[in-house]
Order: C-alpha cells, then sequence, then structure tokens
C-alpha cells in the first residue's frame, strides 16, 4: 500500500524543532571500534561505542569538548556488530528540557548481534530528556535469533533467546523516532499443531520497554518481534503517545498494563499501521495469543483513566489460531484479576479501520469494564466464514456505552456482549451492518437483548432507530473497507462536530488508515458517512457554490 501523506502532531513538531535548534551545542562521534585521530569529532575520527558507557564522559551541566550531557548529540557511525548477548549503550545521564540527549543513527548505521541482550541494545532507563532517532535507515536487529534452523538474516537460526532493542522504563520526555527494528526473533508459522516453535518468552521480546511520562514513540518500522511496545507503567504516567508506526510479523503490536494501584491518567495510540501475526502461530499448541493492542492490569487494582484509539489500520493475516483481538482491553469478570480499567476507565475509539482474517470469538475489537466508552466512526469487517466470530463485543461489564456512525459487516455476531454482568448503553444509533453469515449464535446479542434479525434487534433494544442493515449481503467497499459507489454508508450518519473536541477532534477529518493515505475533512454541517472514511466514491468533492466576488 502506497503511503501518501502522514500528519505529525504539533507536539512531535515542536520536540523536532528543539532538536535541531541545540544539535550543535555538542556533538560526539562513535563507531564499533575507534577510527582516524580516535577523537570523537567525525564519522571518520570516532572514539569507540564504550566511550558512551562510561560516567566520567558525562555531565550534568552544559558539556564541552567531548562531554555528553544537556544538549549533546551522540552520532552512530558504521557497523556495530556485538557478540551474543551484547548491550552496546547505557546512558549515565539525562537531557533537560529544551536540551535533549540525542543519540542519532548516521545514514545506515546498524546495531546488530546474533541476539541483542535482553537488557536491551540501548538502555535509557532512569533518565530524561533522552532522544533516539533512526535518522536515515537507522537499523537495529538480531542476526541469529528465532525458530530454530529457520532463515534469519545471518544464516540459519541458531538462538532462542529473550532480546529487547531499547529499555526507557522509566525515561520521562524521551523520544524514540526513525528506526527499524527488526528480526528480534524470527518465528516460524506452524500450522500442524506438532514440532511448534515455543521456545522463547515472546512477551520479553520487545522492540521498546518504556515508561514514564510524555513518551514519543513514532515513525518506526518494526517487524519479526513478540512484543513490539510494551509500557511498564508507574503512577501518574500521563500523555505517552505511540503512533505513526509499522509494526507486522509480531505477536502483539502495542500492549500497555498497569501495575497494582498504578493509575495511568492518558495513553494516545493512533495513526498506526498493524498488521500480520499469524507467523507467531503454534497450531493446536496455542502458546502464543495474538493482539494488534493489548491492555490490562495487575492484580486487579491498576487501570488506564482514558484510553485514545484511533486513525489505525489493522489488516494483513491475523493467523489460523492464538488470535485473541486486533484490539483487546480485557475485562472484568472473563479476565479474573487483570482488567484495563476499573468501573471508571474510559475508552475513545474512532476513525479505526480493522480488517480481520480470522472469525474471533473474541471480537475484532474486544472492550471490557469501564464506563462511557465512545466508539465512534469506525470500519470493522470480518471474515464472513460464519464460525460464530464477533466484530465488536463488549466483554463485560462496561457502562453507558456510545456506539454510532460505524460499519459493521462480516462476522456472525456484529455486536455481542461478551459475559455478565451485561453491557449498558447510553446511544446505539447511525450504524450499518451487513454481511452477516449466520452460526449459532444471535446477530445481536447486547445488553441482554437479542435477536438475530434488524427490525428484532430495533424492537429489543430501543436502539439504532436511524441505522440500516442488509444483514445478508457484503458492504460496497474494497477489502480494506475503502467505500466504493453503491455503499449504503454514505451520507447515512450523524454529524458528530460537537464532538468532535479536545482529545478527539481529529474526529473532524476522516481515517488516515495508520498513515496510509491523506484524511479528508468531514463536513460541518449536515450529515456524515457512516465508517471510516468519507466517501466520494472515486471523484473530488463538488467545488463550492453560491460564491460573490466583490472589486474594490
Amino acid at each position: 500500500m502506497r503511503i501518501l501523506n502522514r500528519s505529525y502532531p504539533l507536539i512531535a513538531v515542536m520536540a523536532i524543532a528543539s532538536w535541531g535548534a541545540n544539535a550543535s551545542a555538542n556533538d560526539v562521534y562513535l563507531s564499533w571500534i575507534a577510527v582516524g585521530s580516535a577523537n570523537g569529532s567525525s564519522c571518520a575520527n570516532t572514539y569507540a561505542y564504550t566511550y558512551f558507557n562510561a560516567a566520567a564522559n558525562w555531565t550534568s551541566g552544559t558539556p564541552s569538548g567531548t562531554q555528553i550531557g544537556p544538549g549533546s548529540t551522540v552520532h552512530l557511525c558504521g557497523t556495530f556488530t556485538g557478540s551474543a548477548g551484547q548491550q552496546f549503550f547505557s546512558a549515565q545521564g539525562s537531557g533537560t528540557s529544551g536540551n535533549p540527549i540525542t543519540i542519532f543513527f548516521e545514514p545506515n548505521a546498524v546495531l546488530q548481534a546474533p541476539y541483542i541482550s535482553a537488557s536491551s541494545a540501548i538502555r535509557v532507563s532512569g533518565q530524561s530528556f533522552i532522544t533516539v532517532d533512526g535518522g536515515t535507515k537507522g537499523l537495529i536487529q538480531n542476526t541469529l535469533n528465532g525458530t530454530p534452523g529457520g532463515a534469519c538474516s545471518g544464516g540459519a537460526c541458531s538462538y532462542q533467546q529473550t532480546s529487547v532493542a531499547i529499555q526507557a522504563f522509566p525515561c520521562s520526555s524521551c523520544e524514540f523516532r526513525n528506526l527499524t527494528i527488526q528480526n528480534l526473533y524470527v518465528h516460524a508459522m506452524c500450522e500442524a499443531g506438532s514440532g511448534c516453535d515455543t521456545a522463547v518468552d515472546q512477551t520479553a521480546v520487545n522492540a521498546i520497554q518504556f515508561g514514564g511520562s510524555n513518551v514519543l514513540i513514532h515513525d518506526n518500522v518494526i517487524h519479526d518481534v513478540g512484543w513490539a511496545f510494551l509500557e511498564h507503567a508507574a503512577n501518574g504516567d500521563s500523555g505517552d503517545r505511540i503512533y505513526n508506526n509499522t509494526i507486522y510479523n509480531m505477536d502483539h503490536g502495542a500492549v500497555v498494563g498497569a501495575g497494582p494501584g498504578i493509575t495511568v491518567p492518558t495513553l494516545y495510540i493512533y495513526n498506526n499501521h498493524f498488521r500480520d501475526m499469524a507467523n507467531w502461530d503454534t497450531g493446536t499448541v496455542d502458546a502464543y495469543h495474538h493482539d494488534g493492542i493489548h491492555a490490562f492490569s495487575t492484580l486487579n487494582s491498576g487501570k488506564i483513566q482514558n484510553l485514545y484509539i484511533y486513525n489505525n489500520l489493522f489488516d494483513g493475516n491475523q493467523g489460523n489460531c492464538c488470535v485473541t483481538a486486533w484490539v483487546f482491553l480485557e475485562g472484568g469478570a472473563n479476565a479474573g484479576s487483570t482488567p484495563w480499567t476499573d468501573s471508571t476507565g474510559t475508552a475513545y475509539l474512532w476513525n479505526n479501520v480493522v480488517i480481520g482474517s480470522y472469525d474471533s470469538g473474541n471480537g475484532q475489537i474486544s472492550i471490557g469494564s469501564g464506563s462511557g466508552h465512545q466508539i465512534l466512526n469506525n470500519t470493522i469487517l470480518g471474515t464472513n466464514l460464519g464460525l460464530n466470530g464477533s466484530c465488536l463485543l463488549f466483554d463485560t461489564s462496561s457502562s453507558n456505552v456510545t456506539v454510532e456512525n460505524n460499519a459493521i459487516a462480516g462476522c456472525n455476531q456484529l455486536l455481542a456482549n461478551g459475559g455478565p454482568p451485561p453491557t449498558s448503553f447510553a446511544l446505539i444509533d447511525y450504524n450499518i451492518y451487513g454481511g452477516t453469515v449466520r452460526g449459532g449464535n444471535p446477530v445481536f446479542n447486547f445488553a441482554s437483548h437479542n435477536s438475530s434479525t434488524f427490525a428484532g434487534w430495533q424492537s429489543a433494544c430501543g436502539c439504532d432507530s436511524h441505522s440500516a442493515a442488509s444483514l445478508g449481503t457484503t458492504f460496497a467497499t474494497t477489502i480494506e473497507g475503502v467505500p466504493q459507489s453503491g455503499f449504503v454508508g454514505t451520507g447515512a450518519g450523524v454529524n458528530l462536530s460537537a464532538s468532535a473536541t479536545g482529545n478527539v477532534a481529529s474526529l473532524l477529518s476522516d481515517t488516515s488508515a495508520g498513515g496510509t493515505r491523506k484524511a479528508i475533512a468531514r463536513p460541518p454541517n449536515g450529515p456524515w458517512d457512516v465508517g471510516a472514511y468519507r466517501n466520494y466514491n472515486g471523484a473530488p468533492p463538488n467545488p463550492p457554490t453560491l460564491l460573490t466576488t466583490t472589486v474594490q
């Protein structure tokens, strides 16, 4: 899929501008071994990488010479090839507000080892105001870690070890951008159920482990990894943003968890492209459970208060087994001691495009616990296999849910409630439903109401009065959910401009679909189209009319 445009929030632009203004404060150049004059003045005259790890070379004040401190840029030059279990860099200090320390990959710089340490290639834990910038084609990779005898980049895979590219918990006001992190574990697909590779703890094969407030993780490409982004939250961690990333061949894309007694006020996950989890299949062994986004807590006492998930694209091959959901926010009663939030937490999901290839009974989107969830203008398409899978599932005890302007099709259960106690809703309306293939469960089974006909559902729930359904036919869309001529959702939605404020302001435009297209503004007046996309039927919008010109 051709990438047309990516949008960058103001906070990221400010961070980039801040880095550019301070890049000249102090520059230090490193390579695997010292070269040239070995004085750290350029890529032709580098210190060895070990220079970074010596506390004597760091300062907490204004750096001078080749000290590393606030405002410094540490340039990585060439290829760093470590031994098995290598850790390359461990930060010995922090930057300051407006003067971050930047670790910058010069063009084509590489950190690699047969497998990188579980303590990470780059460790910035316990620090703050540090940026790791991949620059142009900056790469972190393992070369021999994966399913025994499988095809790794360095030859036949011969190690099965946990491995972390960047460890940053906590690391407040830190930023990780423009990196390619690949082949941390090359897991071979297994469908038969015998001889499957279950050797590695996939939860500890991570691109970035992080925690702290105001962490930015963006514009990275991550593939062949267990749990790509793993948050270790501390109390009050807020404002972290995961955006504009492409993640594939993963068991989990983004994993966020709150420990005992921990409250995470806000977390944002947007404009990401999550795809392809099938290579982590383990057949009937079912050792790994795939998710695009997975949120949970520990010991039933942590929570995320406000979770914003929007403008993401979930597609590709989910797998042939072992799938939980593309978005899995663990619930209370069914999740035991690990719900993602308590009764007060709220999930906001809008402009997401969710394309399921596996008929999951857990739902393509599964939301448990919390209250006031806003599910707006999403496109959720299942497989049309009729195997009792769900599209949108509220898995226990959510209250006052709003479901508006969503296009939902291709699952036996289009809208479902996963278990007791039932979910309650504030509003369900202006949705379109279609493409269901009957299995054994009712098509609509939600808030103690169920029916396999749309009229029966409307009557039972007293909702969806402005919605439409054609349960036996699929929508007129591409396989990626893009509306085509005859799409029934065109002009069938309610105008939500009044709700598109604050953290939900991007609802005023349609989806960026994980950065694969340029978002189009929705009309300020009149009806909206249902689903994540605004529908022009492939044609540009009509030109404005009733214009007048005043000549002076």
